[in-house]
């Protein structure tokens, strides 16, 4: 609840121009590391527009989600609204007043009340392992869903607009089933996804991924995107996307097929040329040849959605990280010599002890598994 209340409050100091530099680039930070708190700060975002309209003719539609998203959470949390969520006037009068000077200590003082309930409720459904689809606001189509996966397992669904949809492990997908592909066509992304767009020149599909916001028409391509990892990647495999970066909205980057775009949690960025006959500088962007395994053509970035693991001289550490989400483990490693090994390979079928027997075939290490726990040693 501490967190939770800290994270809104630096919201509302945010939305009434109220935060500091140091507070919005915390907020920053933790909304870069929830995207569940990023969906909620852009609707919020929206309401309060709506909110400082005075003619009422900016983004209505945000205001009805809005309202249907309360509804449906006190419908689904009775005691909680009962008890923590009196209904009084002057509840509704401090929720709909336009913002003030200060307004953050308004509504930060209102703990428990509608916008705590609400962010409390994205965190729980964040952690809601089902791997199922999650309806968050009204009934019917007017929904604001959530599309999990956890760790081992991978889904694929189609959304309103008939885009297809492959979800890695670890992963979460936000939207927006109110007039989907009709008014617009908008996805939060935390982890891995393969998207296969149904074309739309009226009403282009944007992934909002951390740093990065990808759009296109119509196309197919991968955007990675985890929390803990140091890069947010994007894969184009045919069409065309146009990405921007969050931080700098003017600054846009066009992607061709075959082309991957890689941007550093540090701000670097380098883009690699699937087909380039070779490494070459040109300003930030680097270009390098497709990664591609010799046995049987795979392309690694997107072996995934084929249902394979494939690495190209990934050190131990970083295919320990894809290891951990293929099959639900924790790696753990106890010297410094180990990690360092580079591999080259897939996995498909293999068992998890299959899979480090192989590895042992190319490099010497010994391992223990305990339940949920892989212990590396060197030998």
């Amino acid at each position: 609840m501490e967190d939770g209340f800290h994270i809104w409050t630096l919201i509302t100091k945010k939305l009434s121009d109220e935060a500091s530099a140091s507070e919005e680039e915390e907020l920053h930070q933790l909304l870069m590391k929830q995207p569940s708190w990023q969906y909620a700060y852009e609707m919020l975002s929206k309401w309060w527009k709506v909110r400082e309209n005075e003619e009422e003719q900016a983004d209505k539609e945000a205001l009805e989600s809005w309202t249907h998203l309360k509804e449906q959470i006190f419908a689904n949390e009775p005691d909680t609204a009962g008890k923590v969520i009196p209904e009084t006037p002057e509840r509704e009068l401090l929720l709909v007043e336009k913002p003030k000077k200060q307004a953050w200590r308004m509504i930060a003082r209102m703990t428990g009340i509608t916008v705590i309930v609400i962010l409390i409720s994205f965190y729980l459904v964040e952690m809601n392992p089902s791997g199922h689809l999650i309806e968050l606001a009204h009934g019917g189509k007017n929904t604001l869903s959530e599309v999990s996966t956890r760790y081992g397992s991978k889904s694929k669904i189609t959304l309103p607009d008939g885009t297809t949809v492959w979800l890695n492990s670890g992963s979460n997908l936000f939207y927006n089933n109110k007039n989907f592909g009709d008014a617009d066509r908008e996805v939060t992304l935390s982890g891995e996804a393969f998207f296969n767009v149904m074309h739309d020149p009226e009403h282009p599909f944007i992934i909002h991924a951390g740093k990065i916001n990808v759009e296109v028409l119509g196309t197919s391509f991968d955007v990675k995107n985890y929390p803990d990892d140091k890069t947010v990647e994007a894969t184009l495999i045919k069409g065309s996307i146009e990405v921007t970066f969050a931080n700098d909205p003017g600054r846009k980057v066009l992607l061709k097929p075959d082309e991957k775009l890689t941007v550093y949690n540090n701000g670097k960025t380098e883009m690699q040329h699937l087909n380039a006959p070779g490494p070459e500088i040109k300003n930030e962007y680097k270009i390098s040849p497709l990664t591609v395994l010799p046995e049987d053509s795979t392309v690694v970035e997107t072996s995934w959605v084929q249902n394979k693991l494939a690495f190209s001289g990934e050190t131990f550490t970083q295919l320990a990280i894809q290891m951990e989400r293929w099959y639900n483990i924790k790696i753990n490693f106890s010297d410094s010599k180990v990690p360092q090994y580079r591999f080259t390979g897939i996995f498909e079928d293999e068992t998890l002890d299959q899979a480090l027997k192989a590895l042992q075939i190319t490099a010497p290490f010994h391992y223990k598994v305990e339940k949920n726990e892989v212990y590396i040693s060197k030998p």
